[in-house]
């Protein structure tokens, strides 16, 4: 008997037998510790007798009897108060205890308190449902690249995202290959090669297309980052992990700006043909002009000035028709010798019916020149 005793309290945490009635037979110090009691004052009393907490008192002593009536041990987790009021969570080992007939005379236990493991699992879980609420909202979808099984596998947003099967617990190339866009697969493949390779950051950052069952084109753009861990005492990358967004939407946007800025090359080239076919009746009668002898001095200067002007829109059409060339950066500045002169005497040609209407002077000064640099004055 006094080993038992010395075993019984060199045991951690609550050890105690009970009988048919849920009284406390034998207890530990741990249970005197819980109560806040010396033995003597709790030995022969009840759960009910001796806890603060009616309701607690009750789910113990219910379980105890379902124990001892069955005659199966259970483990359990069971809320309890400490004498102070400190709420904790044990978790106990109850089997009915037998006599030597083999008849349930009461029960037997043990618990240990876990209130630090259940802080910890709390914390854990709303850590991770704070996690799948920001994935949620971010729309993003997570996956992980198993290096030592050569295993992938991915959440439901991200099959359903990527037309991935939604039954196979763990993907393989063969899943993933078919539904790439075939001009997109070799890149996406040397790209999570590179990003596993030693000499690599251990980043990977990729936008691809999928192609559904359906046909549909689903644009994504996934990253990942390389995870190591001690292996044999050397750190070694065992896992890819990464996230994937679908960005349909914003390549569809850029598509169609692509589409609108074809339209409007398209309208530029159409209106400057348009503007060409005026000009030149223009110019022939700008030129029909000359020819016709009148001496007046405005006549000349009329046939001139309209001559100049149709040369000059027709550059201006020339070069809208280079818009095109422009947006694909082919466009070459042709340079030659240009006379300064002529070109201050382009633009105030230009600007003369505007300073008239205004009812301002301006006044040109050039000097005797040339004064010749290198340009495009087209």
């Amino acid at each position: 008997t006094a080993l038992l005793e010395t075993f019984i309290e060199a045991v951690p945490g609550v050890v105690y037998a009970k009988d048919r009635d849920g009284r406390l037979v034998v207890a530990n110090r741990g249970t005197a510790e819980l109560l806040g009691r010396p033995r003597e004052q709790f030995i022969g009393k009840t759960d009910r007798d001796l806890l603060a907490d009616a309701a607690q008192a009750e789910a113990i002593m219910a379980a105890d009897r379902r124990i001892m009536e069955t005659g199966i041990t259970e483990q359990l987790e069971e809320p309890v108060q400490f004498a102070d009021g400190t709420p904790a969570v044990w978790w106990s080992t109850k089997a009915p205890l037998l006599d030597s007939n083999g008849v349930v005379v009461g029960l037997i236990g043990s618990s240990v308190d876990i209130s630090d493991r259940k802080h910890v699992e709390d914390a854990l879980r709303v850590s991770q449902q704070r996690a799948a609420s920001a994935l949620e909202v971010a729309q993003l979808g997570t996956w992980e690249w198993d290096l030592r099984t050569n295993a992938f596998t991915a959440d439901e947003r991200t099959r359903r995202m990527c037309g991935l099967p939604l039954d196979a617990p763990v993907l393989g190339f063969e899943h993933f290959s078919p539904l790439i866009h075939p001009d997109d697969w070799p890149r996406i493949e040397q790209a999570l090669l590179r990003a596993i390779e030693p000499e690599g950051n251990g980043v990977y950052a990729e936008e691809f297309r999928w192609v559904h069952a359906d046909g549909r084109i689903v644009w994504t753009a996934s990253r990942g980052a390389l995870l190591s861990e001690p292996v044999d005492g050397v750190q070694r990358p065992t896992l890819l992990l990464g996230s994937i967004l679908d960005v349909t939407e914003r390549h569809e946007l850029i598509d169609a700006l692509k589409q609108a800025d074809r339209r409007k090359d398209e309208f530029l080239a159409m209106l400057a043909h348009e503007l060409r076919n005026p000009l030149a009746p223009i110019s022939t009668a700008a030129h029909m002009l000359r020819l016709s002898g009148d001496p007046s001095p405005g006549a000349a200067r009329a046939s001139e000035i309209i001559g100049r002007q149709v040369g000059h829109l027709t550059r201006l059409v020339d070069d809208l028709l280079d818009v095109s060339r422009v947006t694909r950066g082919l466009v070459e500045l042709e340079r030659e010798p240009v006379d300064v002169r002529a070109v201050v005497s382009a633009a105030t040609e230009q600007a003369r019916p505007l300073i008239q209407s205004r009812g301002h002077e301006l006044r040109v000064a050039t000097g005797a020149g040339p004064f010749t640099v290198e340009g495009d004055f087209h």
